[in-house]
């Protein structure tokens, strides 16, 4: 008893200690991902759950972050499939160039190899610029949309890269990421991204991916009142309130019908900062349009 005891003041001990540094104890134990071909590459996955699908496509950098929102209540009765993009993690290597249409090519062949013909598509930064072109895409397929700040750039105009890309270029590759992760999530971005399996480390390890290939890809992305216009799914808009507002107010003009929402006390890094918000938004919109 008395050893039993102290083992239990032990985990205590440790749960302590992963909460001060900015995480949970289950954010540290990774679930088993499988991989699966897709057109020319692999990818890893895991799929949680029963019932309507939902397709969640992470942004650039942090890989993982859709990990925590899986389990939260607010999701259960869902079929959720999460994944690494190309370049990501433990997927392959993404070909270079590799463009967002390229990407919704890959989130649609996951799909069908899991015999998914209908699902909620749901993207945060990259993943949400994502989101959209796969609903332009593969229409049928993508019954709503959650878009969590996607960027919408110019592609006529200079690259808001440029100076990240210099910097790359001239060997700093790290400061480079670094550099990047701090415009994306702030300045506490290592430990917003300590929340989730992979972390800091697996950001750094992607550098490459983000240079070589997600750069151009968002900066040569096209996406106006047009493409806009040929969104008819539901749709909503989720933000942390920072400094996205102009892509907010660009598709609220675009996308006819298109919800907004302003998860409370986040920015860009919602995901890692208030999971279970997220995922509430999420779980009430799904409810709201249901297949």
């Amino acid at each position: 008893m008395i050893r039993l005891i102290r083992i239990v003041i032990a985990t205590a001990g440790v749960a302590a200690l992963w909460m001060s540094l900015g995480a949970s104890p289950d954010a540290q134990a990774t679930r088993p991902l499988q991989r699966m071909a897709v057109n020319g590459g692999e990818v890893e996955y895991e799929v949680i759950g029963t019932g309507e699908p939902v397709l969640l496509i992470h942004g650039t950098g942090v890989a993982a972050t859709f990990y925590p929102t899986m389990t939260e209540p607010s999701m259960a009765g869902y079929r959720k499939i999460r994944y690494h993009r190309r370049g990501f993690a433990g997927s392959s290597r993404a070909p270079v160039p590799f463009s967002i249409k390229d990407q919704a090519a890959d989130a649609r062949a996951l799909l069908k190899a899991l015999g998914i013909t209908r699902a909620h598509i749901v993207g945060h930064s990259f993943g949400a610029s994502t989101t959209l072109q796969f609903a332009l895409d593969y229409p049928e397929v993508a019954k709503s949309l959650v878009v969590m700040e996607p960027p919408i750039f110019n592609p006529d105009g200079p690259s808001p890269f440029a100076k990240l890309i210099e910097q790359y270029q001239s060997g700093d590759k790290l400061g480079a990421m670094a550099n990047f992760s701090q415009a994306s999530y702030g300045p506490e971005w290592r430990t917003l991204a300590a929340r989730v399996p992979g972390g800091p480390a697996q950001v750094e390890a992607d550098t490459d991916t983000v240079f070589r290939s997600e750069s151009q890809s968002m900066g040569s992305w096209r996406f106006g009142p047009e493409e806009g216009a040929r969104i008819t799914q539901p749709t909503i808009y989720l933000t942390g309130g920072g400094r996205h507002g102009a892509s907010r107010e660009r598709l609220q003009m675009w996308i006819k019908g298109m919800e907004q929402f302003v998860v409370p006390n986040t920015t860009h890094a919602m995901l890692m900062e208030e999971p279970k918000a997220v995922a509430d938004a999420i779980g009430a919109f799904l409810k709201r349009h249901p297949f």
